[in-house]
């Protein structure tokens, strides 16, 4: 199955129990980049959507590098689209700052933040 395929079945909450064969997994960095690169292009219109768009690929990549750890190392690629993205996202929500995070066992995170007065500053 292909990369796309196996990403609708898991958007489908179908379980994701396929290897991906060597032209696949080749492909599925190709994909993701692809993905985050539409994410982007959404976020001007419709930054909400884009967000939820990328925390859906975000989790999706992180179940695939689980699986098929040998696309790890074209992850530079793929992190440097997904921070643009996530960068236009945080500004269109005008959020203070954002954090792209990567650790093992293999997973990607991603966040926005907004920065609270405290109840000093508000005297609340």
């Amino acid at each position: 199955m292909d990369i796309e395929g196996v990403f609708d079945r898991w958007s489908d909450g179908q379980n994701v129990d396929s290897n991906l064969d060597s032209y696949n997994r080749s492909k599925a960095v190709d994909f993701f980049v692809t993905r985050a690169e539409k994410i982007y292009d959404v976020a001007e219109s419709d930054a909400d959507q884009a967000f939820v768009d990328l925390l859906q690929l975000v989790s999706f990549i992180s179940t695939i590098l689980c699986k098929e750890p040998g696309i790890l190392g074209r992850l530079a690629e793929l992190v440097e689209k997904l921070k643009r993205a996530l960068e236009k996202i945080a500004e269109m929500k005008f959020s203070d700052s954002y954090s792209i995070s990567a650790g093992l066992p293999f997973g990607l995170s991603v966040g926005l933040s907004w920065n609270t007065p405290t109840t000093k500053e508000t005297g609340v």
